[in-house]
């Protein structure tokens, strides 16, 4: 489902995608005070009112989910156990072409 509107607060990965910042510059620099937080419930968001203000315009519906895109895409990927070949995979004749 699409997003209709802006958010009134949003990720630190997504106002740091919205900035141009790799996910971890976007933390560092929230931990530093150079975003504006805003603590709901034991989560750090980033305030967008305050964002926009800061940035001296509006943050479009395009631009936010380019930055929403761009941020899913920046989360570390799962490491999956890899699986030795079964026995019976090893031992089946292969195919020549």
């Amino acid at each position: 489902m699409p997003q209709e509107h802006i958010p009134l607060t949003l990720s630190v990965p997504v106002a740091g995608a919205l900035l141009g910042l790799t996910r971890p510059t976007a933390y560092r620099l929230a931990e530093n005070g150079g975003l504006p937080l805003v603590n709901l419930g034991g989560r750090r968001k980033v305030s967008t009112a305050e964002l926009e203000r800061r940035l001296g315009q509006s943050i479009t519906l395009e631009r936010l989910a380019l930055a929403e895109r761009q941020a899913a895409a920046s989360l570390p990927q799962k490491k999956t156990a890899r699986r030795a070949p079964s026995k019976v995979a090893a031992d089946a004749p292969r195919h020549q072409a």
